[in-house]
Parts: C-alpha cells; structure tokens; sequence
C-alpha cells in the first residue's frame, strides 16, 4: 500500500513539470544558465551562476560575482551540511575576482590563507593594518614577520613568534606590548612557561587581572606540586579552570568539594555544563 501512495505522488509531481528556473537548468545552454544565474531565485541561481565560471563567452565580472556568491553559499551552508567544502570554491572565485579587478578578491585569497599562492596574492592586493592582521589570522606567521615593520604591532610580533615555537624571540616583544597593554603579560608568561622560566611566568600571569591568567597561574602552579595554590587560583578563573579544579579534587578524593564547583559550572553556558550537570 505504501509503495502505491508513494508511486501515485511522484506521478503527480511530474505532472506538474519542474519549476521554471530548474526547467532551464535542465537544457544546460549558457543562454539559458545566464538568464536563471540573472534574474532566478534560491539555489537554482546560484547554481546556474557556478555552472558559468569557466565559460570565457560569459563577461569576466558576472563570472567572477557568480563564483564569489556560490563560494559564501558553500561557506554557510557548511556548517549544516557537513562534506560540503568552501575552499575548492574559493580557489575558482579568488582569481577571478582578482582578475576582475573586484575589490573582494583580498578577501577571497584570504580565505585560501596560509596556502603560498594566498599568501602572495594577498601581498600583491593589500598594505598596512589590513594586510598584517588578515596574515595573522591566516596563520601566515612567517609571511607577516616578513612584512611587518620592526617596532610596530609589538602584538603580532609577540604572537607570530609564539606560534613558530621561537619563544626567547618573542619575549622582548611581549614585554613591549605589555607596557602598552596589560593583556601582554598573559603572552609573556605563557612564552616564559615554555622556557621553563616558570617562577618568572607566575609574576607575569599576576599582572594580568583575568581570569584568564588566573587559570594559566594555577596550571603552572600544579605543574609545580603546589596543589593547594593551584585550586584557590582555578576557582577564580575560567570555566576550564573550574573544571579542571573538580578533576584535581576528585583525584584527591575531596568530592564533597567539586561539589559547588560543579553546581556553578552547571549554571554556565560553557562546554562543561552538561557534564557538570550530570556529576552534580
């Protein structure tokens, strides 16, 4: 029976024909694909537009805007549709827009970052602020300390060279950004901690008035033995902290003390809360 209802609907669905975009879709023509990629609606536009990027008949700014709005279609459809990847779209509509000479190919390339041929796209297109910080955030550490003028963005500099496990370079740098702002002493003492520097790191994580540096102070106190310290430091901190603390307790067999901490971090709308939900 069921298989004759679902029979009798599909009969019916192609009794009414497809819609009109879709039905141009289906002959294919380029005439056909640029008046649904122009003037269509919804998924079949997009569509019919990245159906056209490698036609060279069609004029180089529609290719260049049809491939820029399927790549931010792939982009936000990923995270609902995981496998659908942006990147491979990215990679048509980057150069395009760039031989467009479409202002959003920096954006594009920047996409692509750290892969080379971003990198040096994004060298050729920008300058200044807008090139440091779209390096930095694309991982390009070694291409931005290559742009970045000596004494300027003590941040990034701090940063970059953090990230390249070239801890002892980045340490003058921190101490330059944290006289400008106190967030730099957080980086200091971390590049610190990695040199095995950790007394020195537990006075800089102290100049930091965060929890955050609450929590780093207390995992290098535990890293020292100082038990004790490290569970007053990680109950001012962070939810990680938080949790952490309850791990510490637990292990020492003080449950009825992870008890609140639990209770709190339940309260919370960090990834803890569940699990402390339940334990609590």
């Amino acid at each position: 029976m069921r298989w004759l209802i679902l029979l009798f609907l599909l009969g019916a669905c192609r009794a009414q024909g497809l819609p009109p975009d879709y039905a141009l879709l289906a002959r294919g023509g380029v005439a056909e694909l640029r008046q649904v990629a122009l003037a269509g609606e919804g998924y079949a536009r997009m569509l019919a537009g990245w159906r056209l990027v490698g036609e060279e008949a069609v004029p180089l700014a529609e290719r260049a805007e049809f491939a820029w709005r399927y790549a931010l279609f792939l982009e936000g459809a990923r995270a609902f549709e995981p496998g659908w990847e942006a990147k491979a779209a990215w990679r048509v509509a980057a150069p395009l827009l760039e031989a467009a000479q479409d202002p959003r190919a920096f954006s594009a390339w920047e996409r692509l970052l750290p892969e080379d041929e971003a990198v040096a796209a994004l060298l050729r297109l920008g300058e200044g602020e807008r090139l440091w910080e779209a390096l930095f955030r694309g991982r390009a550490y070694e291409a931005l300390l290559e742009v970045l003028p000596p004494g300027t963005r003590r941040d990034l500099w701090a940063q970059a060279l953090y990230r390249l496990g070239r801890y002892r370079e980045a340490l003058p740098h921190y101490r330059a950004w944290a006289e400008a702002e106190p967030r730099g002493f957080l980086g200091l003492g971390y590049a610190l901690w990695r040199l095995g520097r950790r007394e020195e790191a537990l006075e800089a994580f102290a100049r930091y008035p965060h929890p955050e540096a609450r929590y780093a102070q207390g995992r290098v106190l535990e890293e020292m033995g100082r038990v004790e310290e490290a569970l007053a430091l990680y109950r001012e901190s962070t939810p990680e902290g938080l949790w952490r603390a309850t791990a510490l307790l637990e292990r020492l067999g003080r449950k009825g003390e992870a008890l609140p901490l639990y209770l709190e971090l339940a309260r919370t709308e960090s990834p803890y809360a569940d699990d402390a939900a339940l334990r609590a």
